[in-house]
């Protein structure tokens, strides 16, 4: 990544958890990273199995890191790349009008904005049984709308991942992310 940038990548510890608890519902499944710097999650994602990753990153310098690092991994002619603000994407981008399996959302620790999940929700792209994972500080409690539910926190150092779920969704036992291990 770039000197001097605030981006703090995911480690490879929890992206190791990450993926553990989320094993088999990646396969096949359509992914959108937000706040992607370097696209590790989205990368890892593909990795794994997932048909489609899109990425949005806002900084030019990173952005230009994380074209680079696509390249790299031999991805970037099968990743869809969106260079903006989150937050102005969902009303100005009509790439997210679909629906994604699985949102992987990174932003800076606890600079998460207030409006974000519930403009998930109220934009419709998160699939009937998709998760949403959002990483941010351990001491960090997201405020989420109701028609989500989370379903699984786990800390790993200064860091929480928080699953979610659209309430009332109901999952097979391959993919039960009910926190109940």
């Amino acid at each position: 990544m770039p000197e001097g940038k605030t981006v703090r990548p995911t480690s490879q510890r929890v992206r190791e958890a990450i993926f553990s608890i989320l094993h088999s519902s990646i396969d096949n499944s359509d992914c959108l990273d937000l706040y992607a710097g370097s696209g590790a999650l989205g990368i890892e994602a593909f990795s794994r199995g997932a048909k489609s990753v899109c990425f949005v990153e806002k900084d030019p310098q990173v952005l230009t890191f994380l074209k680079s690092n696509l390249k790299y991994c031999q991805m970037d002619a099968i990743s869809d790349v969106i260079h903006g603000d989150v937050m102005a994407q969902f009303a100005n981008n009509p790439y997210l009008k679909k629906k994604f399996d699985l949102i992987f959302i990174d932003p800076p620790y606890n600079h998460i904005p207030k409006d974000l999940l519930q403009n998930i929700v109220r934009h419709g792209i998160l699939s009937e049984e998709g998760l949403l994972i959002l990483e941010h500080g351990a001491n960090y409690d997201p405020i989420y709308p109701e028609d989500l539910n989370c379903t699984i926190k786990k800390i790993y150092g200064q860091t929480r991942v928080s699953f979610f779920k659209k309430r009332n969704t109901t999952f097979d036992k391959k993919s039960d992310l009910s926190g109940n291990f």
